[in-house]
């Protein structure tokens, strides 16, 4: 028996709940999911993607030089929504290897590359798992998606009470 599918139609919006199905289905129980071609790579990759769709933003191309690119990176290191890049093949490693260290090595993120087409490789893993694999793509542009930073959990507060004093003197 071959590898399960499951086709999604593009969300109608952001909010849409395919980001649960494709996370179940996809790591979960092992099913290959792929989306009905839409109108851009970026919502499409995002909606196989797995990761949040409620909030997200759209960087385009990095900066070739290493330098720029770092620093681009770094300012975006605690952006709160999930980021979409694209990338030429041959700068896919280079630029992965330096999200990992701009983002940390744990990020969620997703590679995917000819989308809606024959050859559809979509990956989800950490950044660093992805910048290790093979990931560029012989054909076309490599659409990365990219969790957003994940802000420390605060301590809830709660307050302590005092304990009941009937007078001044504390009670005595």
């Amino acid at each position: 028996m071959g590898p399960r599918s499951w086709s999604s139609p593009m969300p109608a919006c952001p909010a849409c709940p395919t980001r649960g199905c494709v996370r179940c289905a996809a790591a979960d129980a092992g099913v290959a999911v792929t989306a009905v071609p839409g109108p851009s790579a970026v919502l499409t990759a995002l909606a196989l993607s797995g990761l949040a769709t409620d909030r997200f933003c759209f960087e385009g191309f990095l900066p070739r030089k290493a330098g720029p690119r770092m620093r681009a990176l770094q300012a975006l290191a605690t952006e709160p929504r999930t980021m979409i890049f694209f990338e030429a093949p041959h700068r896919a490693a280079p630029t992965l290897a330096a999200m990992a260290t701009a983002f940390g090595d744990d990020r969620p993120a997703a590679a995917c590359r000819e989308m809606t087409k024959t050859n559809e490789e979509v990956r989800r893993e950490p950044l660093q798992a992805l910048a290790e694999g093979r990931v560029a793509p012989v054909l076309g542009e490599l659409t990365i998606v990219v969790g957003g930073h994940a802000a420390p959990r605060r301590r809830r507060w709660t307050s302590r009470r005092s304990p009941r004093r009937s007078d001044p003197g504390g009670g005595r």
